[in-house]
């Protein structure tokens, strides 16, 4: 059965794209159709600085302003962006500077398209730097994202300067048109077009923690059958990438925050506690819709007794992630430790290990010694993963395992804790 196409506009600003994405957030705030797992939408506290999109100025919040806001989560780039500073904080406050970067000028359009008169973006409400109001501010981080009405994902951008809702960031393939006729119940000869185009392949990167295009897929989902089939290099050169899901403070951004939008270079997607999809899968027939695995742990999720998802899936995941400054290995994990410990009622969090099951916690190794490097007891402890800048694994992740894992200095045949 062929289902009735979906218009993908080359602007990510247009009114199909805002259309569907007032769609997929009504349903989703309201727990309609498909968004089970989703939670109603409340008034949430507003960040301490947000940017009042209809006065273009930054607006300090007072205690009990609540309201709907939108975050962004979005690359700096090798260059620092418009910033506010102790010096420009006042000026901030009456105006925000005429020329701002595109990415940020992107997720003010959609902000107010959206009917939204909030925005929140780290380097203008936060005070760069000031260390104290950094220290302050990165402390409730994680309530930013988790109070967000909704998150925009600028995948489509490299940095802060180069947007996300035209081109070149924004690239959409032409339709083929075939031409078709037919001869109707009176005889006569009608002829039509039919336009085809390939579905894009968004809706199945998206339950992943990354989808960067250098990396192959079958290698990274060895167990997930759903991605098994695009295996072919032409096909793996038109799948999409964004430089944004491999950066380490993006991880619990993404983690935490209720819902996504993702402006991606193909298409428009769409994450939430429920359910992934995109634009070119909107009006398909495809009845399933993939389930996010970074937003499910915050959803319906029951941990098994050694909680084996926190080093199979968060830590193992978030390790090979880029960081600038690796310092920050723990700082961009808290906010994500934080929401996991309302899973972990009587535990304690120790630098990226937990009290209850450390004897499970303790058993990570580096994946390349030629890609590791030890970061200081300054960072972490040397017993935590964390004090590793390079990819952690979890040889021994079972009860009773039978794996064999020889390393320099001991050799583990079997270990029942």
């Amino acid at each position: 059965m062929i289902g009735k196409g979906y218009d993908i506009s080359p602007y990510g600003i247009s009114e199909t794209c805002i259309n569907l994405a007032r769609q997929w957030l009504y349903e989703c705030t309201n727990c309609l159709g498909k968004h089970a797992k989703c939670q109603l939408i409340k008034p949430a506290q507003l960040p301490t600085r947000v940017i009042d999109v209809e006065e273009m100025r930054l607006y300090a919040t007072i205690p009990g302003d609540a309201g709907q806001y939108v975050a962004l989560s979005h690359c700096w780039g090798g260059s620092h962006p418009v910033r506010t500073t102790i010096d420009n904080l006042e000026s901030h406050m009456v105006r925000l500077p005429e020329s701002l970067p595109q990415t940020f000028a992107d997720a003010i359009a959609v902000t107010k398209a959206l009917s939204l008169r909030y925005l929140w973006i780290d380097s203008l409400c936060i005070v760069q730097d000031s260390k104290e109001d950094w220290s302050s501010e990165s402390a409730h981080m994680a309530k930013v994202y988790e109070n967000a009405f909704v998150t925009i994902s600028a995948d489509g951008a490299k940095d802060s300067f180069e947007g996300f809702l035209s081109a070149p960031s924004r690239s959409i393939r032409p339709a083929k048109v075939i031409q078709y006729s037919y001869v109707d119940g009176a005889g006569s000869e009608t002829s039509r077009n039919v336009f085809v185009r390939q579905r894009g392949k968004l809706g199945l990167m998206l339950p992943y923690h990354d989808f960067p295009k250098e990396l192959s897929i079958p290698a990274r989902n060895q167990r997930r059958q759903d991605v098994q089939h695009i295996t072919r290099r032409t096909e793996m050169e038109e799948a999409p990438s964004s430089r944004l899901s491999t950066r380490g403070w993006v991880f619990q951004e993404r983690f935490l925050s209720p819902r996504t939008l993702h402006f991606a270079t193909s298409e428009l997607g769409w994450e939430c506690r429920s359910i992934c999809t995109c634009e070119c899968s909107t009006t398909s027939f495809r009845p399933v819709r993939k389930t996010s695995l970074l937003k499910y742990w915050l959803s319906d999720f029951r941990p098994d007794t050694n909680h084996t998802y926190w080093r199979t899936e968060l830590v193992r995941e978030y390790s090979r992630l880029d960081l600038t400054v690796p310092s920050d290995r723990l700082v961009a994990f808290s906010g994500l430790a934080e929401a996991v410990s309302r899973l972990r009622p009587g535990d304690a969090y120790l630098a990226g290990l937990w009290k209850n099951t450390l004897r499970w916690d303790l058993l990570w190794c580096v994946q390349d010694k030629r890609e590791s490097k030890r970061l200081g007891n300054l960072v972490a402890p040397s017993w935590s993963w964390a004090s590793v800048d390079g990819p952690v694994v979890y040889p021994l992740s079972r009860r009773g395992s039978k794996l064999k894992w020889v390393s320099q200095r001991f050799t583990i045949e079997q270990i029942d804790l």
